[in-house]
């Protein structure tokens, strides 16, 4: 992909991405200060930022320069990489030579080629406020009260990573979709990725939370013990590491609420299912009367 350097320059304010890292700087006018985002030193005024020239400079160690080099120095990765997360994360660049890369109206997301060969419906992706760039899928993340969080980026184009969290994003202690179960919901089923869930969604189950990968920390364990009330459903991945991530959640649970442990066929993901097949897999277990005595339940795997 070519990248116009000089357009990009232009095109993305400093200020814009200094606010999506969150970084809080001083002063009035077109000057700020601040202490350094990139080395984190204890000096308070080490970090200028110009806004009228979309120039920093750090006086400590960091040396300086424009918006691709902050995110090259930010991120630890070379111009380019920098010239395309900052595409994939400001894609909306109005330049003419970056018209590529702006959003497409929200209906007609599902025609993005990624989401239709995934099955993503327009429902999911209202939802879900999925977005995109010509370099990936744009998901907002979410506190389990729904402050945002961020963006996952999952990667399309050739050459980058295949999912991107925010900067100094914990995933070990966020649970995707948190935000969206029910209140009042017996059952919390478990899947490991966001595409699992949305095709749990698209089945018509609500109360669903990804733990973005096969194994669970304690803070995410702690996160499932809050939202379930009664059953906890575990559906990860069919292959080794879905089905030992599934048994070794179960077994840390204990025995205060009923666990059961599906596992789709060997091979697949629940993202991998149609709607129909996963209604046939998981509503048994979601459906059936909550045993009084908690117990594990291996139902298929």
């Amino acid at each position: 992909m070519w990248i116009d350097f000089r357009t990009l320059k232009e095109q993305i304010s400093l200020q814009d991405v200094l606010a999506y890292y969150g970084i809080v700087l001083h002063g009035q006018g077109q000057e700020r200060v601040g202490t350094c985002p990139i080395h984190h030193g204890d000096n308070r005024t080490a970090f200028h930022v110009n806004l009228a020239k979309n120039r920093w400079y750090c006086h400590t160690r960091c040396g300086g320069g424009d918006v691709i080099d902050f995110v090259a120095k930010k991120e630890m990765c070379t111009l380019r990489e920098a010239s395309l997360w900052l595409l994939e994360h400001f894609g909306q660049a109005r330049d003419k030579t970056l018209k590529s890369h702006s959003t497409m109206p929200l209906a007609n997301m599902a025609n993005y080629p990624y989401l239709r060969e995934r099955r993503i419906t327009s429902e999911t992706v209202s939802c879900y406020g999925i977005t995109y760039t010509p370099l990936g899928v744009c998901i907002p993340l979410r506190s389990p009260n729904g402050n945002s969080l961020g963006i996952l980026h999952r990667a399309t184009a050739e050459g980058l990573p295949r999912y991107r969290f925010p900067a100094g994003f914990l995933k070990r202690d966020f649970l995707y979709g948190a935000d969206r179960v029910e209140p009042d919901a017996t059952t919390l089923i478990v899947v490991e990725g966001c595409f699992d869930l949305f095709r749990l969604f698209q089945a018509g189950l609500i109360s669903v939370v990804a733990l973005m990968g096969s194994r669970a920390t304690s803070s995410q364990l702690a996160g499932v013990r809050r939202l379930a009330k009664h059953r906890v459903v575990l559906c990860l991945d069919g292959d080794r590491a879905g089905i030992s991530g599934a048994q070794q959640i179960a077994a840390q649970l204990g025995t205060d609420r009923e666990v059961i442990v599906i596992s789709p066929p060997w091979g697949q993901d629940p993202a991998d299912l149609t709607e129909a097949e996963v209604i046939d897999l998981l509503a048994p277990a979601v459906h059936a009367p909550i045993n009084a005595q908690p117990r594990l339940q291996l139902v298929r795997g």
